[in-house]
């Protein structure tokens, strides 16, 4: 679980062009942060959102992971 932020960090290679998506579970998009260049690690603020599960989606050149993630507050 996650309280305010949480952190993805990219282990072995620094990853390009990364886009992070969260998704409420209405399926409407809360947070989309993008990182252009080369990048080890992308930080989300989840301060202003409320208690509950969300999606995230994060997109790299090579590959999409979805996992979920619990926000308790």
């Amino acid at each position: 679980p996650a309280s305010d932020q949480f952190n993805i960090e990219f282990l072995g290679d620094k990853q390009k062009d990364v886009t992070v998506e969260v998704y409420n579970m209405v399926g409407e998009l809360v947070k989309s942060i993008s990182s252009v260049g080369l990048t080890s690690h992308i930080n989300i603020d989840m301060t202003d959102e409320t208690t509950g599960v969300y999606i995230i989606n994060i997109k790299t050149a090579q590959e999409t992971f979805t996992k979920k993630l619990s926000l308790v507050k």
